[in-house]
């Protein structure tokens, strides 16, 4: 099934470098490291407390980062800042894909429903 969420456009902020995104499982975890140095320096609060993470996907917008953690059912996202973090959505199962559409400002995601 593929299902939105229609994105607030509340905050704003800049990330003036490149970076990559990436979730660990245990302990559950998502970080962030910068491309353009030398030694790949973390470049964003981590997001910890997470039971399985599995999707992801970043709103250059807003500098939030949205993510699927697939064994707590739920959608949730936080600033690259770590100032806000929030739920999304819940009651999903098996959350495989997500993306954010940057100009119609809206979160797609992929379920088992």
């Amino acid at each position: 099934m593929l299902s939105f969420f229609n994105l607030e456009e509340r905050f704003a902020g800049n990330v003036n470098t490149s970076f990559l995104i990436y979730a660990k499982g245990r302990p559950g975890m998502i970080k962030g490291v910068a491309l353009d140095e030398a030694n790949s320096s973390e470049i964003m609060m981590p997001i910890t407390s997470l039971t399985r993470p599995m999707a992801l996907d970043f709103d250059a917008r807003t500098n939030f980062i949205y993510y699927a953690d697939i064994q707590s059912f739920v959608i949730e996202r936080q600033k690259v800042d770590g100032s806000v973090r929030d739920e999304v959505t819940t009651g999903l199962y098996n959350v495989e894909g997500l993306a954010v559409d940057w100009m119609g400002r809206n979160l797609y995601w992929t379920d088992e429903r």
